[in-house]
């Protein structure tokens, strides 16, 4: 999630990014290993170096591309009412149009209706309502929402997946434009590889195709390698 933050806020857009695990300098840490190309090991000693740091921003700034404002905050069990606040406030503190929010991630959000989880229809519904909540908040505010959900039906040995194994949690998948799957069996963990499918997306001509990445876990970093055809992932 952190790469798509990233992605965006390079790209011109402004950012917040909620988190409901991670305290600020974790995220912090990682998105600037990434972005300054420096071992996650080792950036606790290398961001002390102001000059270093000031010198690593100014070259960032001067590279040509458009940067937009990455905002990190952490929460606790924060509801969908609770970061569409959040992004309101931050635009009228800032003076700053926010054009997506990310969250970190949907499973651990609370609701907003008094819905438990005690049931596998319960769990459904909870999902459901949040995900319903994120895009109207969304839409009527006009930003984007990406999160990320973990689901226990999928087996970490898993080549393929469908939005048939969100099981009890298939009620994310209703108000979503784009559902993504991510997979990493141990034959491409092993090889610094990493797959995303696209398993829905509304006009997407790309649904059921795989995604191919390196993953660079020293700097926090996803490396677009290739497309894979519906059907033809090969570890």
């Amino acid at each position: 999630l952190i790469n798509v933050a990233l992605g965006l806020a390079m790209n011109g857009y402004n950012v917040c990014f909620g988190s409901l695990e991670m305290p600020e300098y974790s995220i912090a840490s990682r998105g600037g290993a990434n972005v300054f190309d420096v071992d996650i090991n080792e950036y606790s000693f290398w961001s002390e170096n102001v000059k270093q740091i000031e010198f690593a921003i100014e070259k960032l700034k001067n590279s040509g591309r458009p940067m937009g404002e990455l905002i990190l905050k952490q929460f606790h069990r924060a509801s969908p009412k609770v970061m569409k606040e959040w992004v309101l406030y931050e635009e009228k503190t800032r003076n700053i149009k926010i054009n997506s929010l990310v969250v970190d991630y949907l499973g651990e959000m609370g609701n907003d209706h008094g819905t438990g989880q005690s049931t596998a229809f319960e769990t459904y519904m909870y999902h459901k309502q949040n995900t319903q909540d994120l895009a109207a908040d969304a839409i009527k505010h006009e930003y984007s929402v990406f999160t990320a959900h973990q689901d226990k039906e999928i087996s970490k040995e898993a080549t393929d997946m469908s939005l048939n194994n969100l099981s009890e949690s298939r009620g994310i998948s209703h108000k979503a434009d784009v559902v993504i799957g991510l997979l990493q069996p141990p034959e491409a963990k092993l090889n610094g590889r990493f797959y995303m499918k696209s398993l829905k997306g509304r006009d997407n001509p790309y649904v059921d195709y795989f995604l191919e990445f390196d993953i660079r876990y020293d700097r926090m970093k996803l490396i677009e390698r290739a497309l894979h055809e519906a059907g033809n992932l090969v570890i």
